[in-house]
């Protein structure tokens, strides 16, 4: 579990507004989907950020025309090519 701190970021804002939600015992949370996260993980660009999607990448998590989309809207395709080396094979 990781709380995401509120934002004006516009990329927050879709993801929040884009969350599903889920019972945890008497409590119902927004879950923020995976590509998401990914696309927020990538513009942070912590290392621990890029642990994070090498682990998403490995388990096959992603569904990654949707990724990509969202990696094209925010402008982080470029981003993503020039970090991939962090967290892929390819």
């Amino acid at each position: 579990m990781q709380f995401v701190e509120a934002s004006h970021n516009p990329l927050w804002i879709e993801a929040i507004g884009q969350a599903g939600e889920m019972t945890i015992g008497d409590f119902n949370v927004l879950v923020i989907g995976r590509e998401h996260l990914v696309a927020m993980w990538l513009l942070a660009g912590r290392n621990k950020d890029y642990q994070k999607i090498s682990m998403f990448i490995e388990a096959d998590f992603l569904d990654n025309e949707k990724l990509f989309d969202i990696l094209e809207k925010y402008n982080l395709m470029t981003k993503w090519k020039k970090e991939q080396w962090r967290f892929s094979d390819e």
